[in-house]
């Protein structure tokens, strides 16, 4: 199967804020069709996908679905994970890599510069 890539991924602003000199930012997040997976090590996000100017410092994501995201700032990489709920002996979160996620919406708060 494909991976999604940046360009599946369509951010949409729906506000921004100004607090103690960072930008805070709440978007939307709409990807995903059933065929597409998410890559291993997640995808690569840059600061004006999220609506910010020049570096990302955070996001946070509600989860969907059993779904949930996490910013890697080290490596720039959003990246998507599910719990094992069913499995005898529950452990950390596993990454949902080359699983094909089903067409949805995600909110989530980007903040940086």
């Amino acid at each position: 199967m494909t991976d999604l890539a940046a360009t599946d991924l369509t951010f949409t602003v729906l506000t921004k804020d100004v607090q103690a000199r960072k930008r805070r930012i709440l978007f939307s997040l709409a990807f995903g069709d059933g065929a597409l997976t998410w890559p291993v090590g997640g995808i690569a996000i840059t600061p004006t996908m999220v609506g910010l100017l020049n570096r990302i410092d955070q996001v946070i994501m509600h989860a969907v679905n059993g779904y949930h995201f996490e910013f890697n700032k080290g490596t720039g990489k959003l990246m998507c994970f599910f719990s094992d709920l069913n499995a005898g002996a529950d452990g950390p979160d596993i990454e949902a890599s080359t699983i094909a996620l089903a067409a949805g919406t995600y909110y989530g708060e980007a903040i940086g510069t």
